[in-house]
């Protein structure tokens, strides 16, 4: 039993199962709900996830907005979810995209947050926001994995409602 949760941690760690954050509740804390409201532009979320949260991955388990808050730490998944709750609640049509790369493990993805300002796309990776103004969400995926310095083999992208929009293969 032991071996197979060895395995099963060291295997599906990773980000590429997203957090349902269309599902999500404000919960009935005064201090979050200030702090969602607060924070009305992504600079201001990068800002706030960068002095606040630390990176840890987490193995097959999923934050909602508020347990990263209460928690202060999580992965990939858990910050583009947080992003993609708290720009949706200020009205940025958002997606999040699930990136497989080449020669890594096949079931483990690095997902960042993606939005709309002014008609184009832009995304914030963890808490680094990257304002490049792009057209498609493929020009995305590969500025992303031009700064990890790795090449994708598959790409997701979901919308907040968690339905798949775009799904791309790279053979």
């Amino acid at each position: 039993l032991i071996l197979i949760m060895v395995f099963l941690t060291g295997f599906l760690t990773g980000c590429e199962l997203l957090y349902g954050v269309n599902n999500f509740i404000l919960p009935n804390d005064e201090d979050f709900i200030n702090l969602v409201e607060e924070l009305q532009s992504p600079e201001q979320v990068c800002e706030y996830m960068e002095d606040n949260f630390t990176y840890k991955p987490l193995a097959l388990y999923n934050l909602s907005p508020y347990e990263l808050y209460q928690m202060k730490e999580g992965d990939c998944n858990d910050f583009s979810t947080f992003i993609v709750f708290i720009l949706n609640y200020h009205f940025y049509e958002t997606y999040q995209i699930v990136i497989y790369y080449k020669n890594e493990n096949p079931f483990s993805g690095h997902s960042i947050a993606v939005f709309r300002e002014y008609d184009k796309f832009n995304f914030i990776d963890n808490w680094e926001y990257c304002k490049i103004e792009a057209e498609e969400f493929r020009e995305i995926v590969e500025y992303d994995c031009w700064l990890r310095n790795k090449i994708w083999s598959k790409y997701i992208v979901y919308n907040y409602g968690l339905d798949i929009i775009e799904e791309i293969k790279n053979f």
